[in-house]
Formats: C-alpha cells, structure tokens, sequence
C-alpha cells in the first residue's frame, strides 16, 4: 500500500525591502520606461470623456433604452449615472423617471413625454428619445416598476496596450484627444527631454464612419 503524501506546514514570509531592491538592480536593464506625456490644457478638451450608451431594456435586451443622451459639454468627470422608472401609462410611452450621479447625487426627476433637463443641467434627455413604446409594442411585455437604466461618462484619453513591430520594436500608443469638433485644433504636449526623444511620430486621423 502506498504511502499518503503529506502537505508541508511552512509559513509564507515577505521578502524584505533589501531583497526587494537587489531584485530590481537584477532586472533594470530589461525595464522599460514608457514616456509619460502631459498636458496642461488635457481636462479641458471634453473629447476625453466619452458618454456611454444606456443599458438596455429588459423586454427588449437587443435595444438601448434611451436612443440618445446628451451630456453637458462642460460634464469634464467620470460618473456612473442611473434612471429608476415608475408610473407606467398602459402603453409604456410615459412614465416618471428620477436621475441620479454617482457624483453629482439625486439629479432631478422628469416625465417621459416632456423633455428631460436635469438639476445641475448635466443631463438632457429629449422626450422622442425613450425606447420603452415600442420595445413594449414589440416584446408584448411590460417593464417593471422601478425599472434601472444604467450609463456612464468615462475617460477615454488613457493609454493602449504595446504593439509590437514587423522589425522586433514595439510601439506604445496613447489617446490624447478624441471626438473633437470640426474645426481647426491646436494641441500643446510638454515632456521631459528624454521621454520627448522616445516619441517617434503624433498621428492624427480621421475613424470611419460606422454605418451600423
């Protein structure tokens, strides 16, 4: 009969701060310094905060249930936004709404069939743009009271992954700018000299249209 193998008590110890150090002199040489660009005029550009599209309907997952929200140009912060439903007519094309920010908290409460502006003027909702008539016209089935739409405004100017090269090199890209209005553009980047002698070329481009 074969001998059970028997599990090893050992307790896990840290490695010290010494350590630590001896093991970053041992890599240093295959680190990486990825160049770090600033601006100071960054926050300002409102392009950088991308407004997401609303959660869907639960009778309707395929649609958004809001076909276009419009937050205010000068909303430059991430924030996690909600509207809570309740009061549906028989037809679900007017209801009661409350809206309210992870930030900004409690933000106003409106009624479907009259355009929405929030509190804080952060928030704009147009009255054609709620989905709930025709999800329910479709589906046959009705939204529950207190039903939870979901978006959220984030920041979208952050860094991409590494690209690597057909010569071996990899290429590190960062978002600077993005949704910026038709118009002339002037973009001021400051860096360090030897993080500035890193950065090979700026790219800017014109994305396809999506058609979807």
């Amino acid at each position: 009969m074969g001998t059970a193998p028997q599990a090893e008590n050992t307790a896990y110890l840290p490695p010290s701060w010494e350590a630590i150090v001896a093991a970053h002199a041992r890599i240093a040489p295959r680190i990486h310094r990825t160049p770090v660009l600033t601006s100071s005029s960054l926050d300002a550009i409102a392009g950088c905060y991308q407004v997401s599209r609303s959660s869907t309907l639960a009778n309707m997952t395929d649609w958004p249930a809001i076909k276009r929200l419009t937050m205010a140009v000068a909303d430059r912060r991430a924030e996690r936004w909600q509207a809570v439903l309740s009061g549906f007519n028989a037809d679900q094309s007017d209801f009661d709404f409350t809206v309210t920010g992870s930030v900004t908290g409690a933000d106003g409460q409106g009624r479907a069939s009259r355009d929405f502006t929030s509190t804080s003027g952060r928030v704009r909702i147009a009255a054609q743009d709620w989905e709930t008539r025709r999800a329910f016209a479709v589906s046959g089935q009705p939204l529950a009271e207190g039903t939870r739409i979901d978006w959220s405004v984030d920041f979208a100017c952050r860094d991409y992954l590494s690209v690597a090269l057909p010569d071996g090199r990899r290429e590190w890209r960062h978002l600077v700018a993005t949704e910026l209005a038709n118009g002339p553009h002037r973009l001021t980047l400051t860096s360090d000299a030897d993080a500035l002698a890193a950065i090979v070329e700026i790219r800017s481009y014109r994305p396809a249209l999506d058609r979807d």
